[in-house]
């Protein structure tokens, strides 16, 4: 193992021969063999003074957390994204540290291995890790210390479920003592734990009832649960009263095997926060008689979508008006043509019926010209312009005319007597009146 102290890689101690050597004189886990070289994700790597501004773009290229730091050939560090997004997307971090060398977004206690480390210690050492620390790339390098790559933890943990797996059939296998088994089994399950707790998903055991038997740090977080209580708690008193015969059904089906595998979205409720809609992922533990259900809080997510889907309808909704009001105008046109035609050549009844037909184009055409106006974007500042307040809002009143009517309210005007001119946009006072006409109207149909 090799650690890094100031930027400079030391050896922890010689590692030859140590990869072939068994436990105890017994033959190694066929894990424990497992080359270090074949879990390597990536070898991307940058120069320790390379400016931070271009080990972004590295990370952008690469799509990787974590990037080997070099210096003189040598590695002297770890650089985290996490940590580079932090130092350049505070408030003038990109000014202040985007020349600044890589070596100012490193982690403070990488973890750096010689590719003849023997595997168990490397698991040890890595999964051993809490916090963020836990989630970081471990570097492999070759006899020389040349970089040989950088090895994701999920592939540690990964082999760890093996190495587990393999001891336990080695241990039935040999017919160990007791004290042997429960020194591997103690040392499984605080690696167990280790990636228990540190899980970004939060994660609850379960009976077939509901009740929270065990939990993770996350799960706690998500919950809102008070640290270090003790009593037991229903994860179905938390469901939608409506919903929580079909989740009860759903715990039922995975204690059966009838359930599949599947993620479902339940909303919860959490106290003091209110709603939160949940994705969650189940699963049946046989050995225990458990349910393993995985929660990820989805609520932001969703409301986003909902926010994009508002959007898009909002953007098809002002190009149909726009182009519903252009072809009503383009059929009034002949119409309102045709009508002062008749009224040049008739008598005086048909004539008066002609002004009524001119007055009824001119009041749609109105109508029409207020759709355009609500239907195109909003302008900026310089495009607004002097407007009379009164005539704004009775072309508002004029454009609820049906809505009015059919509530059966009566709209009482208490208009100046003059004219009020201010500066503004007239589409979008426009649009405050008729919201505020609507929830009058809306607020007087509940009574």
């Amino acid at each position: 193992m090799t650690a890094l102290d100031g930027g400079n890689i030391t050896d922890a101690g010689s590692t030859a021969g140590l990869a072939g050597r068994s436990r105890d004189g017994l033959i190694p886990l066929a894990a424990e063999t497992t080359s270090l070289r074949g879990l390597i994700g990536h070898a991307g790597a940058v120069n320790r003074e390379m400016p931070l501004d271009e080990v972004l773009k590295v990370f952008g290229e690469r799509r990787v957390d974590f990037l080997a730091i070099t210096s003189g050939g040598m590695v002297s560090g770890v650089c985290s994204r996490l940590r580079l997004g932090t130092l350049l997307g505070s408030r003038f971090g990109f000014a202040l540290h985007s020349r600044s060398g890589a070596h100012l977004a490193q982690v403070e206690h990488p973890l750096v291995f010689v590719e003849t480390m023997p595997v168990r210690k490397v698991l040890d050492a890595a999964l051993a890790r809490r916090g963020d620390e836990f989630h970081e790339d471990v570097v492999l390098l070759d006899p020389d210390h040349n970089l040989m790559g950088l090895i994701p933890v999920d592939a540690l943990a990964h082999l760890q479920s093996k190495l587990v797996s393999d001891q336990l059939a080695e241990l039935r296998r040999q017919h160990l003592g007791l004290f042997q088994a429960q020194h591997a089994l103690r040392q499984s399950h605080g690696r167990y734990l280790g990636l228990f707790e540190n899980h970004s998903l939060g994660v609850a055991l379960l009976d077939v009832h509901g009740m929270l038997l065990e939990h993770n740090r996350r799960l706690a977080e998500l919950l809102r649960l008070e640290p270090g209580a003790t009593e037991r708690i229903s994860l179905v008193a938390l469901v939608a009263e409506p919903e929580r015969r079909g989740f009860l059904a759903l715990l039922q089906s995975h204690a059966t095997g009838t359930g599949a595998a599947s993620a479902r979205e339940i909303s919860l409720g959490i106290a003091g926060v209110g709603a939160r809609m949940f994705r969650f992922s189940f699963g049946w533990i046989r050995e225990t008689g458990q349910i393993c259900a995985c929660l990820d809080d989805v609520t932001e997510q969703k409301n986003f979508e909902r926010h994009l889907v508002r959007q898009e309808k909002q953007g098809l909704l002002d190009t149909l008006v726009g182009g519903i009001a252009h072809e009503l105008n383009n059929k009034l046109t002949p119409v309102q043509g045709f009508a002062e035609l008749i009224a040049d050549c008739a008598d005086v009844e048909t004539k008066q019926f002609a002004g009524l037909i001119t007055q009824s184009v001119g009041e749609a055409a109105s109508i029409i010209r207020q759709l355009l106006q609500l239907s195109k974007p909003a302008p900026t500042n310089n495009a607004m312009q002097t407007v009379d307040v009164r005539a704004v809002a009775e072309d508002a009143l004029s454009m609820l005319r049906f809505e009015i009517r059919e509530s059966r309210c009566v709209v009482n005007k208490a208009f100046a007597t003059e004219s009020v001119w201010v500066k503004a946009d007239a589409g979008q006072l426009k649009q405050v009146v008729m919201n505020l006409v609507l929830n009058a109207l809306h607020a007087m149909a509940e009574k």
